[in-house]
């Protein structure tokens, strides 16, 4: 989730298919770094920050993790 409202919130699409070479808009996730752990996520990742939507509130069932700060 990136931000969120009294509503809404906004939330990054990710994905575990990782490509060769990333864009500008994509943010990998590598499951050897130290907070990995926190991200809920099985293996290395990759943040498309280009698949942005935003969503009500009571369709989001809980959440995996989080992405910390240095991250």
């Amino acid at each position: 989730m990136l931000t969120e409202g009294e509503k809404d919130c906004v939330v990054a699409f990710i994905s575990s298919k990782v490509p060769s070479e990333l864009s500008s808009t994509e943010l990998l996730i590598p499951e050897d770094h130290e907070e990995f752990a926190d991200t809920g996520l099985k293996r290395t990742s990759v943040i498309r920050l280009d698949k942005i939507a935003t969503l009500s509130r009571n369709l989001l069932i809980g959440e995996i993790g989080e992405i910390g700060e240095v991250l």
